[in-house]
C-alpha cells in the first residue's frame, strides 16, 4: 500500500506542473525518472555481485550522484543541469566497451525522452517521492512491477493505428497455451510495453526456472522489437522491474522495416506471441520489402507474413488479428492460404467485441499454428461473455477464469479428447477452400434469436408507425392550442422534431412564448408592450407631479473617472443605463413603426433582436434609404 500511495503522490505532485500536459506526457516523464532510479539501484547491487562491474552511466549522471539526496540540487539548477547536461549526454551515450549493451538501452530509452517539468521545485518533490522505493527489494520491487502494470493500463486509448492494450488475461491465456521454456528463443515483433514479455517471464520462472542457470537461459532467449519510443522506454523499464539485467534484446526498431528476404535460418525462433498493429497503415516503401504477392500497407497482413517466415520448423505462434483478417479478400486470402500451407492452423479462439473494450468495440481472434505440416482441420472455439454480465467494460474486464473452460476444452499439449459442443467446432481444409479461404465461420450450434414471423413484423411495424403519426398530430394540435397564434412553431415544428437535439430548442421556445405573454389569452384593449411602457411612464410622472411619489434620482453621467483604466482617444463612457434609455427612446425603439420596417435594404436591430444575451436575426429588420435618411441626424452617445 505505501509503494501506491508513493505512485499516487508522484502523479499528483505532476499534475501541479505547467509542463506536463496528459497522460501521456506525465507517463513518459514518470518513466525516464524510475529508469534511472532503477537502473542505478540494479547497478550498485551488481557492483557488489561483480568485482569488474562498472556502471554504463557516467558517475556525474548516476541518480546517486545528483537526486539522491533529499537536500540536493532543486528549483532552476535541477532544471538546467536535467535539460543541458543529463539529457544531452545520455543521448550521445557511446555503446562501446563491456558494457555496451547496457549502454546501448540507456541511449535508446534517452534518444526521443524529453523533460517535460517546468518547475524545479516540483521535479525535486518528485524524485524525493521516487527515493522512497527500493527496487532492490524484491517484495518493493514486485508490489511496484503491478503498479506499473496499472500504469501501463491506464495509459492506453483507442484509436491510433489499432494500437489497442491488449488484457492480461488474453496475454496470460495465450503463454499458458503457447507453453514457452527457458531456451527457447521468444519473440514478440511488436512488443509494445512488453505486456507478452512479462507474462512469459511469470510463467517460465513459476514452472521451469529453478537454477541461476535457467534465469539466465531464460533471458537470453527473449526477442522484442517497438519501433515507438515511448512504448519502447516503458517496455524496457518494465523488464528492468521484472528482474531483467540486460534489456538490450528491446530493440528500437520497426521489425517490418529489413527486407523479407534478409531473415535468414540464423534469425529464426521457436515462439512467436504477439498482438501486432491493426487498421494502421506502414509509412511508404515498407511493402516494398515484403514479396509482390504479400506487398500491402495493412500492417497485420505484413506482420503475419513475417510471422510465418521467421519461425522455425516445429515453431509455434499465438496471434492477435481481428475478425478483417478472417474474411479479407485479395493479399489476405493469398496470406491465409500461405499460412495454411507452411502451418498447422490448428485452433482460433473467437473474442466478443467487448474484451478490448473501453479502448476498441473490434472483434478479435487468436490464432494458435505451428510451422512444418499443412493445415488439415481447424478447431474453433467461441468465448462468450459470462451470462451475469452483457459485456466486457474498463471496470468488469476479461478475467484469465473466464477462460478456464476453453483450458479445459483444449485437450493439453497435443490437444487430444476435443469434441464438438456449444462452443466448439470443427472445419475442414476443403471447406475453408470452397470459401476463398474466408475463415469466418460463426458457431453452428447457436441457437438463432427467434425474430418470428416476417410478415408479421413488418404488421406490426407499420401499426407502430401509424400509431407514432397519430400521436405526433395529437401532440401538433396540443402545441398549437397551447401557442395559440406562433406560426413559427408550426412552420419548424417537423424540422424540430426530426432533429437530435429537438427537446432543448422546443422547450427554449415555449419559455419564450410565456415571457412574451402568449401562453395566455391576449386583451387586444392593452395594446402593445411598447404602449403599455408609456402609459406606466405617464403615470408615473402623474403620480410625481401629485407628490405622491418621489421623483427618481438622476445619475451623474459617467466619466473616465470612473473606469480603472485609461480611455482611449475617440472613446466615450456611457452607463448601461443611459445606453437602454437611448435604446428606448431614440430612433433604433419607438421612433421607428412597423412600417417603416421592410425585407432588404439597410440592417436595424433593436432590444427585440437580443435574446438570451445573444443577437437574433430577424429577416424583415431591415429600413430603405428615406426612413435612414430621416434617422441621420440622431446621435447615440
Amino acid at each position: 500500500m505505501a509503494v501506491r500511495n508513493t505512485v499516487k503522490s508522484i502523479q499528483d505532485i505532476m499534475r501541479q506542473d505547467s509542463g506536463v500536459d496528459g497522460d501521456a506526457q506525465r507517463i513518459s516523464q514518470l518513466c525516464w525518472m524510475f529508469f534511472l532510479k532503477i537502473i542505478d539501484d540494479q547497478d550498485q547491487q551488481l557492483e557488489l555481485m561483480q568485482d569488474d562491474y562498472k556502471s554504463p552511466i557516467p558517475p556525474p549522471l548516476q541518480w546517486r550522484s545528483w537526486a539522491a539526496d533529499p537536500e540536493g540540487i532543486t528549483g532552476d539548477e535541477l532544471l538546467n543541469f536535467a535539460n543541458t547536461e543529463l539529457f544531452p549526454k545520455l543521448k550521445e551515450l557511446s555503446a562501446g566497451g563491456k558494457q555496451g549493451d547496457r549502454k546501448r538501452v540507456v541511449r535508446d530509452v534517452f534518444e526521443d525522452a524529453y523533460n517535460y517539468m517546468k518547475s524545479g521545485q516540483l521535479m525535486r518533490q518528485v524524485i524525493n517521492k521516487i527515493n522512497e522505493v527500493d527496487f532492490n527489494n524484491l517484495a518493493e520491487r514486485q508490489h511496484f512491477g503491478d503498479i506499473y502494470e496499472q500504469i501501463l493500463t491506464d495509459l492506453q486509448s483507442a484509436g491510433n493505428a489499432g494500437e489497442y492494450y491488449t488484457p492480461r488475461a488474453v496475454t496470460a491465456f495465450m503463454i499458458d497455451r503457447i507453453d514457452p521454456r527457458p531456451g527457447e528463443l521468444l519473440l514478440d515483433p511488436a512488443c509494445g510495453t512488453g505486456g507478452f514479455l512479462t507474462c512469459a517471464l511469470r510463467h517460465m520462472r513459476d514452472r521451469y526456472v529453478k537454477t541461476t542457470k535457467d534465469e539466465q537461459t531464460m533471458q537470453e532467449a527473449l526477442r522484442a522489437c517497438e519501433k515507438k519510443q515511448l512504448p519502447h522506454m516503458l517496455c524496457v523499464t518494465n523488464m528492468l522491474l521484472h528482474g531483467i539485467e540486460n534489456p538490450s534484446f528491446v530493440r528500437h526498431d520497426n521489425t517490418l522495416a529489413r527486407p523479407y528476404i534478409s531473415y535468414t535460418a540464423s534469425d529464426r525462433v521457436d515462439i512467436v506471441l504477439t498482438n501486432p498493429p491493426f487498421g494502421g497503415r506502414e509509412e511508404d516503401g515498407i511493402e516494398s520489402n515484403f514479396p509482390k504477392h504479400f506487398q500491402t500497407r495493412e500492417t497485420a497482413d505484413l506482420f503475419l507474413a513475417l510471422i510465418i517466415r521467421i519461425l522455425k520448423p516445429n515453431g509455434r505462434a499465438a496471434v492477435v488479428l481481428p475478425d478483417g483478417s478472417l474474411f479479407g479478400e485479395g493479399v489476405k486470402t493469398r496470406l491465409k492460404e500461405h499460412l495454411m500451407e507452411e502451418c498447422n492452423l490448428h485452433t482460433i479462439v473467437r473474442l466478443p467485441n467487448s474484451v478490448f473494450k473501453p479502448y476498441a468495440s473490434i472483434g478479435t481472434n487468436l490464432l494458435f499454428f505451428e510451422k512444418g505440416e499443412p493445415t488439415k482441420d481447424i478447431w474453433f472455439y467461441e468465448h462468450r461473455v459470462p451470462e451475469a454480465q452483457k459485456a466486457y467494460s474498463m471496470t468488469k474486464p476479461i478475467r484469465i477464469e473466464h477462460l478456464k473452460p476453453c483450458i479445459e476444452w483444449w485437450g493439453g499439449a497435443n490437444r487430444e479428447g476435443r469434441a464438438e459442443s456449444e462452443f466448439a467446432w470443427r472445419v475442414t481444409t476443403d471447406e475453408v477452400k470452397v470459401r476463398g479461404y474466408n475463415l469466418d465461420f460463426k458457431n453452428p450450434h447457436a441457437i438463432a434469436d427467434d425474430h418470428g414471423d416476417p410478415e408479421e413484423l413488418v404488421a406490426n411495424l407499420n401499426q407502430a408507425e401509424n400509431q407514432t403519426a397519430h400521436l405526433r398530430e395529437q401532440l401538433k394540435t396540443i402545441l398549437f392550442e397551447v401557442a395559440m397564434n406562433s406560426q413559427l412553431l408550426m412552420e419548424t415544428f417537423d424540422r424540430i422534431c426530426d432533429a437530435p437535439e429537438a427537446i432543448p430548442p422546443l422547450r427554449q421556445f415555449v419559455l419564450e412564448l410565456a415571457v412574451r405573454g402568449k401562453l395566455v389569452p391576449q386583451n387586444a384593449d392593452e395594446g402593445t408592450a411598447t404602449e403599455l411602457l408609456r402609459k406606466i411612464q405617464d403615470e408615473k410622472t402623474r403620480l410625481v407631479s401629485e407628490g405622491k411619489i418621489r421623483p427618481e434620482k438622476p445619475r451623474p453621467p459617467a466619466g473616465p473617472d470612473d473606469l480603472g483604466f485609461e480611455l482611449r482617444p475617440g472613446w466615450e463612457v456611457a452607463r448601461i443605463s443611459q445606453l437602454v434609455l437611448e435604446l428606448q427612446t431614440g430612433p433604433f425603439g419607438s421612433s421607428l413603426h412597423e412600417s417603416d420596417y421592410q425585407q432588404g435594404g439597410t440592417p436595424v436591430i433593436n432590444p427585440a433582436s437580443i435574446k438570451n444575451g445573444r443577437l437574433v436575426p430577424i429577416e424583415k429588420m431591415a429600413i430603405g434609404a428615406a426612413t435612414l435618411e430621416r434617422l441621420a441626424s440622431f446621435k447615440l452617445r
